[in-house]
């Protein structure tokens, strides 16, 4: 299977998503998706406490974490501590083993089934998860403002980790250490991918038959930017 960064496609599939300057407030809802580059000191503070040591530091509080597959529909649940899911899956990269799950591998073979990358991505809310996410700033955008209505979400990955391809309303997306990389599609082109497949194996062997000027292929993100339609997603 190749790395990630191969997999990405780098150069060969460029970036099409339109970056907009950052305004308070931001210009949104949008129709079409967009990367918003954030100020300098944008969210530092929350990008320290969730850094690798500072996470593995309060491992003991904010266990066990609640793992599921990175299928498209986050079949399967995994429980395990924080320490261990960031030893063994996110810097082995999924090497430790851990299936969560029966897996349908009619288009994936067994090294790259979603079912084999148990995925920390939400669905954990105890009061230490929550007391961490509260330092989250949120966006500046008109419905951001009532935080009765926004929901947040907090992951971490590793190479080749991310949901497989789903499709939800409106949101942003916030990388803060790493690179990330999403693959977006109208609903009118479909990724032809299994729900099992991870988006890796799809970006390797799908990804360069199906690109056309129809598909943006996002660049990764780095640290400080938002992107905010058929959506796959993966960390390099």
């Amino acid at each position: 299977m190749p790395t990630w960064d191969e997999a990405a496609g780098g150069e060969e599939f460029p970036c099409t998503v339109e970056r907009v300057p950052w305004t308070v407030p931001l210009t949104t809802p949008r129709l079409t998706p967009a990367i918003f580059a954030a100020p300098p000191g944008w969210n530092v503070p929350f990008g320290e406490t969730t850094a690798r040591e500072a996470m593995l530091a309060r491992s003991p509080e904010l266990s066990p974490v609640l793992l599921t597959s990175s299928n498209s529909y986050s079949e399967g649940k995994l429980e395990m501590s924080l320490e261990e899911y960031i030893w063994e899956h996110v810097d082995g990269n999924g090497s430790g083993g851990g299936e969560v799950g029966p897996a349908n591998k009619s288009n994936a073979n067994e090294t790259c089934s979603s079912f084999d990358r148990p995925y920390l991505f939400g669905g954990n809310y105890s009061p230490a998860w929550e007391a961490l996410l509260k330092d989250y700033a949120l966006p500046p955008c008109a419905t951001c403002a009532d935080e009765d209505n926004v929901a947040v979400s907090f992951g971490i990955g590793g190479s080749g980790s991310g949901v497989s391809w789903h499709m939800h309303g409106a949101g942003f997306s916030e990388v803060f250490e790493g690179a990330k990389r999403w693959f977006l599609l109208p609903p009118e082109h479909p990724p032809h991918a299994h729900p099992n497949q991870t988006v890796a194996d799809w970006a390797s062997k799908v990804l360069p038959e199906l690109y056309s000027g129809a598909m943006r292929a996002g660049v990764p993100g780095g640290g400080g930017e938002n992107e905010g339609e058929n959506e796959g997603e993966g960390g390099r």
